[in-house]
């Protein structure tokens, strides 16, 4: 977020009225905004999405407020905040003097302006929106149909100022009936005025001569609106009230997100791997292991290490016999299995006494690595190594060693191919909060082909913080991702284009099943 000092807020015919008037009857070249409400109040329900059409949109418990909150949130302020455009983009501005309002959970100590997917919360613990501006024809006020942008109208334009509603109710009807006889009988109730409105304004639908003749009547009278604000500003000014701040040039616009079909041109070099301990040159397939990795644009290979290390081994689960003072037992013991072949895997994995067999597929092309512990390919990162040892039966000690990957938890090797997915280190380590980030990956229990092509699975996932936690690592929610995606890219658009941002770790799980917390590695830790 980036702060700018804009002249200072000022509810206006312009931005309410005006606007209004010009998303309703000459929409084509404006665009409007969504609110998603996150929160239940008793005018909005959670997931609830509201258009707004107006440029200055004040949101409180106030009546006279476009985005209105009940009086149950007694933090919010009755005129608290407003969203208001300011050229091709908008901004938020507190009103509040008491209470706090924070985007993306920063507090906004004047204004700032908005991004598409920001989050909007009044006051701590108060309701929170989603910030989103639809792309494309579909952000456009004439996406909307006709009838639809007269209710808008009604609740954007017209709240702010009930004593003038029925004036400006008189107003569209003498404007209105210059088309034809109307028979519409004013009344007191603001929404039976509305749904006559409509249901006049349907039958024009099919008119266009009509329409047209009225829009040129609507543009008129913007007209003569602008010029009264050039007055009214002309006036101000000559009047003195020291200089007038000095605008500030408009930062470019966000990238458009790139189109869909450039990420499905991604898993082209997403591999699904098998990795299997060899003895003799013979693959021990059952004590094998799956995952995923993937090809970047200079060439190198990349996966998680513990997609590299065969870190099992057996365990037994002994009762411990002795007993204290009291006669009550120990507790039972975790202790090395020497008779379970994983066991000794571990340890001759480990004593470089035999190889790694890697089979990487993807739908272009196939290649395989081969490697000892002593003789690996793969520049990997740090690992925390904890040590066990056992005895076997000709009486010789052997280690076995398992590792505590964290943010160290990257791989990449050079093969002799090229891949076409860019990455960006720098973003990786700077994520902002919210950011949505798309896992590519082979999950366990899923098919690794589709229509007799190798396909990755498509998972989805947000980042929880802005930046890296503690211990290295990129942090996310609502990850939809499982054990098979260990090593895939992690990628997300920036640009017009998706690039690859992390390299995925694991997932954790919240209070249920059902809560995920994601692990992923950011690029810039390997590259």
């Amino acid at each position: 977020m980036e702060e700018k000092k804009t002249v200072q807020y000022k509810r206006t015919l312009r931005g309410t009225m005006g606007a209004g008037a010009s998303a309703l009857f000459n929409g084509g070249g404006r665009r409007y905004y969504v609110l998603e409400h996150r929160d239940s109040s008793k005018y909005h329900k959670a997931g609830e999405s509201q258009k707004i059409i107006v440029d200055q949109a004040e949101l409180g418990r106030s009546a006279d407020c476009q985005v209105r909150f009940d009086e149950t949130f007694e933090t919010v302020s009755r005129r608290h905040a407003a969203i208001v455009r300011e050229d091709d983009r908008w901004k938020l501005v507190q009103l509040s003097t008491v209470n706090s309002t924070f985007l993306n959970g920063r507090p906004v100590e004047s204004q700032w302006y908005l991004e598409n997917g920001d989050e909007i919360q009044l006051s701590v613990g108060g309701p929170r929106l989603g910030f989103i501006v639809p792309e494309g024809k579909q952000g456009l006020v004439s996406s909307i149909r006709l009838t639809e942008r007269m209710e808008l109208f009604r609740k954007q334009a017209l709240r702010p100022y009930k004593r003038a509603i029925v004036a400006m109710t008189v107003f569209m009807l003498i404007a209105i009936g210059s088309l034809g006889a109307w028979n519409i009988m004013l009344q007191n109730d603001l929404r039976k005025q509305s749904e006559e409105l409509a249901g006049q304004t349907k039958r024009l639908e099919g008119d266009e001569k009509a329409m047209d003749s009225l829009n040129q009547k609507l543009v008129a009278s913007n007209g003569k609106i602008g010029d009264l604000n050039k007055e009214i500003d002309r006036l101000r000014k000559r009047g003195g009230g020291g200089a007038r701040p000095k605008p500030i040039p408009t930062p470019p616009a966000p990238d458009p997100n790139p189109d869909v079909n450039l990420l499905n041109e991604c898993t082209k070099d997403v591999y699904f791997i098998f990795a299997a301990p060899c003895i003799n040159g013979e693959p021990l397939t059952k004590y094998g292991w799956t995952g995923t990795g993937f090809l970047l644009n200079n060439g190198r290979f990349v996966t998680a290490q513990h997609m590299v290390h065969f870190d099992d081994f057996g365990i037994t689960i002994q009762a411990d016999t002795l007993t204290d003072n009291e006669g009550e037992s120990g507790e039972a013991k975790r202790v090395v299995d020497p008779e379970n072949p994983r066991t000794m895997i571990n340890a001759m994995y480990y004593a470089s006494m035999l190889t790694i067999k890697m089979f990487c597929i993807s739908s272009t092309g196939s290649f395989e690595l081969e490697y000892t512990y002593s003789d690996n390919p793969f520049t990997c990162g740090k690992a925390n190594r904890e040590v066990g040892s056992f005895k076997d039966d000709d009486g010789r000690f052997w280690n076995i060693f398992v590792h505590n990957y964290s943010g160290g938890d990257w791989a990449y090797t050079t093969v002799n191919q090229s891949g076409g997915l860019d990455y960006d280190s720098e973003y990786s380590k700077n994520l902002p909060i919210n950011t949505k980030l798309h896992i590519f990956g082979f999950p366990s229990n899923q098919a690794v082909k589709a229509q007799g092509k190798i396909s990755p699975i498509c998972s989805q996932a947000v980042t929880s913080r802005a930046g890296l936690e503690d211990e290295g690592i990129i942090k996310t929610s609502n990850d939809d991702a499982d054990e098979g995606n260990s090593g895939g890219p992690v990628l997300t658009a920036k640009k017009g284009k998706y690039v690859v941002v992390g390299i995925y770790s694991g997932v954790n799980f919240g209070s249920d099943r059902s809560h995920r917390k994601g692990r992923i590695i950011p690029i810039g830790s390997a590259m």
